[in-house]
């Protein structure tokens, strides 16, 4: 499931280079791509009882049992946030905010198993980085359309 995600996350990567290289393309073939890297990494994150949970034996109390809960621990610290965090690039690159901030509110759903506690602190700081570019755009989008608005208003 993680390697999917991965694989579609790169494929993703491919086809916007290829676009931004060949910009008489008239087809967005990695607007197209993206709901399936979307998918992809929304699986890993909502595996059921959580990616990389290990169920065998855990309630045994032998070294070989909490070496393994503190490998899988580590593994799921890092390849959560990374996950995350290519999806944010992506979304921050194609300018997406709306699924950043469902990202956003995704990750740190109370409700669910609050992901965001499995980042870094350099991780959290690129998300909230990321987010606030997200946020930026979402305010200067709103205030053009004031503009806007109030232009054409004058003229009527």
């Amino acid at each position: 499931m993680f390697k999917a995600a991965l694989e579609a996350i790169q494929r993703w990567s491919e086809l916007h280079q290829k676009q931004q290289d060949n910009t008489s393309t008239t087809t967005r073939e990695d607007q197209a791509y993206l709901p399936i890297v979307i998918k992809a990494c929304y699986d890993v994150f909502d595996y059921p009882q959580g990616w990389l949970v290990d169920s065998t034996n855990i309630h045994q109390t032998s070294p070989d049992n909490e070496t393994r809960q503190t490998e899988m621990s580590v593994l799921r610290h890092k390849y959560i946030s990374m996950l995350a965090c290519n999806l944010f690039r992506i979304f921050d690159l194609i300018k997406q905010e709306q699924e950043t901030f469902r990202l956003i509110t995704f990750l740190s759903d109370s409700r669910k198993q609050q992901l965001y506690t499995l980042f870094s602190k350099e991780a959290l700081n690129s998300v909230l980085l990321l987010t606030e570019h997200a946020a930026e755009r979402c305010l200067d989008r709103q205030q053009q359309q004031q503009t806007d608005d109030t232009t054409v208003n004058y003229f009527l």
